[in-house]
């Protein structure tokens, strides 16, 4: 039993001292709610539904301060928050962490820019300042603008031919941005 319940014009409160305050509905699946006025409208703020085993329906947004978590499943194995400067989604338990989308995911900035698109046999797309540079597509990859190796070699190792194809009938050699030699294709 509380130790104190008191009821007055503008609030109840149930306090203890010591122990759990529990709220129990002994009727069978029926549900928790808690309601309130807002703007002087009859609100329903949270319901707990009891035949979901439950189940928290909030009426409006759910507000978690800087460096609390959001943790999902038995261990926190999946942990969402905001540190501050950051916000993290952290796979800390076993498997995988999954992002899935009935036909796309898309990863973009808070501005709506693009960085990945992914869409379901349709190939994905990465983007540089919200222009697309690298694709996927049915025959292979797609690259628009140059490959650049910044070191090391630059090997393509293939079981079959390489092909070149220049729609300019240019192919160029350089060396540090100096044309060492080229192959011209005469058009007659």
């Amino acid at each position: 039993a509380a130790d104190d319940i008191t009821a007055g014009d503008a609030a109840v409160t149930i306090s203890t001292s010591s122990g759990n305050i529990t709220i129990d509905n002994g009727s069978s699946d029926d549900d928790i709610i808690f309601k309130g006025t807002d703007g002087g409208s009859d609100i329903t703020a949270l319901t707990l539904d009891m035949s979901e085993a439950g189940k928290a329906t909030f009426n409006g947004d759910v507000a978690i301060g800087d460096n609390k978590k959001l943790l999902l499943g038995a261990g926190d194995d999946l942990q969402i928050y905001h540190d501050g400067s950051n916000s993290i989604i952290t796979d800390a338990g076993t498997g995988g962490l999954f992002l899935r989308g009935t036909d796309t995911v898309d990863i973009q900035s808070a501005l709506g820019h693009n960085y990945l698109k992914s869409t379901i046999s349709a190939g994905t797309q990465i983007y540089y300042d919200n222009a697309e540079k690298f694709a996927t597509v049915s025959g292979g990859i797609k690259v628009t603008g140059n490959i650049e190796n910044a070191s090391g070699n630059l090997t393509l190792d293939v079981a079959g031919q390489i092909n070149l194809d220049a729609d300019g009938g240019f192919w160029n050699f350089n060396d540090g941005g100096t044309t060492i030699g080229y192959i011209h294709r005469h058009r007659q």
